[in-house]
């Protein structure tokens, strides 16, 4: 087995280098040119877009600058534009170019697409594996990667890779039999599907340290919390650790698999946050028990702004990306975040903190968890996400719970139903020790009722297929 080729080594050496040493204010001008282009790539390519422009009124010719494209172009989402346009409609005549088409989790009832070209693919191919060089040194260390992502999720990578889809047994088999015969191994997954594999392999006394395994968390938020969990799991030092890790990336479908990611900056400036609300004050002015994740993106790739809706901010997405063949544009997630220039990031980590500067020069997008995660009684709010990070605090209970649960307004307190695994049997004892620790500090009381695997009605579908929500 060899490492992968020179040339390939060195053109993502190149890469790390430019996102390293450009300006920010370098990144943010090609965003903002990219994105009028995309405007009039988009109308061009699409009669779905000329159509939305249409019932709007609006001409292209209305859009000539940033003011313009923020104030006229329309948002759009899964139901006005996945869900009212046809696949020609959406693509014209790039619909003869497309090679790859996934579909979204349908989480929200609804479904969204993704459709990527030849060209895209391989142009992802050399952003996936540059990613994984900055985090594991995949150049260097011959390195297997065995994907966990749903079906149908597929990574491109010039690794040696296994697709197991979310089969554990699948996927622990390939780490007995294969993973030791490379210098580490990396797990890509929903975190709730990996935190029970590595559950699996503990059992089944697998030596995680010696494969020098590391994991990669998609599809889902990933609670701080369970980050310490799983690195005490796998016996990993989260905070001095420079050779393995466990890193969140966010995609979506519709706009590609790996729009934010975590490094070991970002990661050590959020859990530094949370020993310290000084520095947490700095940075994050809303009120959460939950601490949001802190992403790099690639501006020009995607250009985000924010959306004020209710009483937080919503991303709103356009793909500046010139390899896409769909390059939508003020496309709403429902994700709540906030996004941040560089320059902010950086002055705001002076004396002690001047370690967690990132050396990437991208933009921060801080992301919150999804719309519709509130709940309110008597004018207190909590976040479903506030409930994650809670559970996952106490060792005990991670170990217990599959991470389903739903929480839902009862009289003038909140109910919280836990799933428990397979192994675990219900009892008052282990409902008395979720008690406190979900209304530490809570401004509604939330009663806790636990059930057995196989009677938890909104688990019997438990399939690690569809992302696991709170409602």
């Amino acid at each position: 087995m060899k490492v992968l080729p020179r040339f390939e080594k060195y053109k993502r050496q190149q890469a790390l280098k430019i996102l390293k040493h450009t300006s920010p204010e370098k990144f943010e001008s090609i965003s903002v040119r990219k994105l009028m282009k995309a405007v009039n790539r988009s109308y061009r390519i699409s009669p779905a877009y000329r159509d939305i422009f249409r019932k709007n009124n609006l001409q292209l010719s209305d859009i000539k600058d940033l003011n313009d494209f923020q104030t006229k172009v329309p948002v759009l989402n899964k139901q006005n534009f996945f869900n009212t346009y046809s696949f020609s409609e959406l693509l014209g005549k790039n619909r003869d170019k497309m090679k790859l088409a996934m579909s979204s989790s349908g989480f929200s009832g609804n479904f969204a697409f993704g459709f990527s070209s030849e060209k895209a693919l391989k142009s992802g191919r050399m952003d996936v594996d540059t990613t994984l060089d900055y985090w594991f040194n995949i150049s260097n260390k011959r390195t297997f990667l065995i994907n966990c992502a749903p079906m149908g999720v597929h990574i491109e990578t010039s690794l040696p890779l296994a697709e197991t889809s979310v089969r554990s047994d699948m996927a622990l088999s390939l780490l007995k039999k294969i993973a030791p015969q490379y210098d580490q191994t990396i797990l890509v997954g929903d975190p709730h599907f990996l935190k029970k594999l590595i559950e699996d392999g503990d059992e089944q006394k697998i030596d995680w340290k010696k494969l020098q395994l590391s994991m990669i968390t998609a599809q889902d938020w990933l609670p701080e919390s369970l980050r310490t969990y799983l690195a005490a799991r796998l016996d990993m030092d989260i905070d001095s650790n420079d050779t393995r890790g466990i890193y969140a990336t966010m995609g979506m479908t519709e706009l590609g698999l790996n729009v934010f990611h975590e490094s070991r900056y970002t990661v050590g400036l959020r859990r530094t946050m949370i020993k310290d609300k000084k520095l947490k004050n700095a940075f994050i002015k809303t009120h959460t028990e939950a601490y949001p994740c802190f992403f790099h993106y690639y501006p020009f790739k995607t250009y985000i702004e924010n959306r004020t809706n209710e009483d937080h901010e919503q991303f709103l997405f356009s793909v500046v990306d010139t390899h896409s063949i769909l390059p939508i544009v003020r496309y709403s997630t429902g994700d709540r975040g906030q996004v941040m220039k560089y320059t902010h990031v950086r002055d705001n980590l002076t004396g002690k903190y001047t370690h967690l500067i990132p050396d990437l020069k991208l933009p921060i997008a801080l992301l919150f968890g999804r719309t519709g995660s509130k709940r309110s009684v008597n004018g207190n709010t909590i976040y479903i996400e506030d409930i994650k990070e809670k559970l996952y605090s106490d060792f005990e209970v991670a170990s217990s719970i599959t991470g389903l649960f739903t929480l839902k307004t009862s009289d003038d307190r909140l109910l919280l139903k836990i799933h428990l695994k397979e192994n675990i049997q219900k009892s008052k004892n282990l409902d008395k020790k979720i008690y406190p620790i979900v209304n530490d500090h809570s401004p509604i009381e939330i009663e806790v009722q636990t059930y057995n695997y196989n009677e938890f009605l909104n688990g019997l579908e438990l399939n690690y297929e569809k992302k696991l929500s709170g409602s």
